[in-house]
């Protein structure tokens, strides 16, 4: 049988294997083994292999878990002596490793990716880079920012206001970084804008009903969106539950009750009047101006190499980069999230951005 002969990859020194025993090199190996010559890994590729199959880092798995919902305080990332991290639970005075195999960690990283608080919303650039550069399909000419946004539909509003808060809800207790970021725009004050419009346009539209409305048995009657509701019924039937609910949108206490306050409010809307005609609140226009260029800014800063100036016109680095656009999103939030996507212009020009060649580099990718 041939003998199996295990040497040193630097010096080429035999190790020498005694008879009936063997020992572990990513294999077990005997001197019967018959695999010829094994030449051992140096330490510096095992180290590699380990930090390929760790890439995962225990700390990104236990932020994840945190933004997830679940309760972290007894969770430790730990570094064994060869360089591995794994997360250790203290529990009943004892640390245990929590393995990748625990039904915790399957539930979560089952996709296959660690989410990280600090680069979500990374898709919010991409989608006003497209809005910034949609041309009509007829003439090929930019429709511009607002009329990309406006034929998206007035329903898109409401709905993507419904989920903003949602997403804050979760975030009000669990991440007061990113809640702070995302409420600047999105909040109470631009529900309560976005339902005084809708009444403002509904009334406007009632009123224009009124003038040719049909008649049941001599009684008045207008329809809205399929209904057919006598005028003597509007206040009670229509216009008091919406305002009832826009009053609950204005006492919100926090962002569990807006979202159910939102819900509701939207809710009679889809079954009254929400035509695609209608146009979408100047509070909303404002806010996604806003939140769109603040976090397509952050994340020109954070990835793509963009400086903010100082107020000498220097080019600044990107932490100093990013405390000055933390600086103007709070003087512009609340009502002036137009200023907001003026600086972001600023940022884009005088980095020399190509919008266009950018997303044809992403399209590439």
């Amino acid at each position: 049988m041939k003998e199996t002969k295990v040497v040193c990859p630097k010096c080429g020194a035999s190790i020498a294997i005694p008879e009936h025993e063997s020992f572990t090199a990513g294999i077990a190996i005997g001197k019967d083994s018959g695999l010829g010559t094994v030449t051992l890994p140096l330490e510096s590729e095992n180290n590699s292999i380990s930090k390929n199959r760790t890439a995962m880092k225990a700390s990104k798995k236990i932020e994840a878990m945190k933004a997830a919902g679940i309760d972290v305080t007894n969770l430790f990332a730990v570094t064994n002596a060869e360089g591995v991290e794994s997360i250790a639970r203290l529990e009943n005075g004892g640390l245990t490793i929590l393995a990748d195999n625990d039904p915790i960690i399957i539930a979560i990283f089952k996709g296959g990716t660690v989410p990280n608080r600090r680069l979500f919303r990374r898709w919010v650039m991409a989608q006003v880079f497209h809005m910034l550069t949609q041309k009509d399909w007829k003439t090929g000419k930019p429709v511009g920012f607002l009329n990309a946004l406006q034929a998206k539909g007035f329903c898109y509003s409401w709905e993507m206001l419904i989920e903003e808060i949602r997403i804050q809800a979760k975030l009000e207790m669990l991440d007061q970084e990113n809640f702070i970021q995302r409420n600047r725009w999105f909040n109470k004050n631009v529900a309560g804008a976005m339902a005084a419009d809708y009444l403002k346009q509904l009334n406007e539209h009632v009123e224009q009903r009124k003038k040719k409305c049909k008649r049941c048995k001599g009684t008045p009657y207008i329809t809205l969106n399929g209904n057919n509701i006598f005028v003597d019924d509007l206040r009670k039937k229509v216009f008091n539950p919406l305002e009832r609910c826009a009053r609950l949108i204005k006492d919100a206490k926090n962002m569990t009750d807006l979202y159910r306050a939102a819900v509701g409010f939207y809710q009679i809307v889809k079954e009254m009047y929400s035509p695609y005609s209608l146009v979408m609140s100047p509070a909303f226009k404002d806010a996604y101006k806003g939140a769109g260029g603040y976090f397509t800014m952050r994340n020109l800063i954070m990835f793509h190499g963009c400086k903010m100036l100082s107020s000498k016109g220097n080019p600044l680095v990107e932490s100093s980069s990013l405390r000055e656009l933390d600086k103007l999103a709070e003087v512009y939030k609340n009502g002036e999230g137009w200023r907001m996507f003026g600086a972001m212009k600023e940022l884009i020009v005088n980095n020399g951005i190509d919008i266009e060649a950018k997303m044809n580099e992403w399209r590439s990718k």
